[in-house]
């Protein structure tokens, strides 16, 4: 599963703003400069500690590894100029980062990673609504779709935001519901029931979320219908890589 970082912004003259790789070295020794990788840009803080900006939804970004001199050589990734420009990125600065795919295959199929104190709070965090099992997810990218609006709601819930964290997590449910389900194609009559059966439980878990006034949060409602959705995802998605189930391409279902 996806290494969770927290890395000091770098300035070089030659490519502008970028974090170095030298800790993710450390477990995947193997990462060559030209290949790429994917990660999503959660937060910004500044050389004091404040916080700068928190992404909603995160900044997802493929870039090039790239490598420079500072005495030895060091691997690293730049952030796009009109990023760092828009959102006033600066040497010093510190971000946090997921990275998920190094040349488009998943890092770290069967763990979450975290590299240094900051990231292992996230790491708990994850943990806590089973993220940890349903980032894994992210190479189907229907279910990678669901998976963004699912993380966007965790950390909005932790915000104190229960109105925007109910609308991800419904955006989440709607492209389950809407998008994914209709196209799930089976050999058998059971499993057909049963999607039709789980079609149902994805509606009736977005009635529970409703976001119309007056609206009932019950301590603990939104966290556990996040924790329902990430399941959901993920007993999809294992049943998909079983080969009990399969998705037709949009191309087929329109056809």
């Amino acid at each position: 599963m996806p290494i969770i970082m927290f890395p000091s912004i770098g300035y070089h003259s030659r490519f502008g703003y970028y974090f170095s790789l030298a800790n993710v070295e450390k477990i995947i020794p193997y990462i060559e400069p030209g290949k790429s990788v994917e990660l999503y840009l959660l937060e910004v803080w500044s050389d004091e500690g404040k916080l700068i900006r928190r992404f909603r939804p995160f900044i997802r970004l493929q870039s090039l590894i790239g490598e420079h001199y500072e005495g030895y050589i060091v691997k690293h990734v730049s952030l796009p100029y009109d990023l760092t420009s828009k959102y006033n990125i600066l040497d010093g600065y510190k971000v946090n980062v997921i990275l998920t795919k190094y040349s488009d295959t998943l890092l770290l199929p069967y763990e979450l990673k975290p590299l240094d104190e900051e990231s292992r709070k996230l790491a708990e965090k994850l943990q806590d609504f089973k993220i940890d099992i349903l980032l894994s997810s992210t190479h189907i990218p229907i279910i990678s779709r669901t998976v963004e609006y699912i993380l966007e709601s965790i950390f909005r819930l932790e915000d104190g935001d229960l109105i925007g964290s109910r609308i991800s997590l419904r955006n989440s449910l709607k492209i389950l519901e809407e998008e994914l389900i209709p196209r799930i194609e089976y050999s058998s009559l059971e499993v057909g029931v049963h999607m039709k059966k789980l079609k149902n439980i994805i509606s009736n878990l977005r009635r529970f979320t409703s976001i119309k006034k007056p609206y009932i949060e019950i301590p603990g409602t939104t966290k556990t219908a996040i924790t329902l959705a990430a399941h959901i995802i993920k007993y999809i998605n294992e049943n998909i890589e079983r080969g009990v189930i399969r998705l037709t391409t949009q191309e087929s279902k329109k056809a």
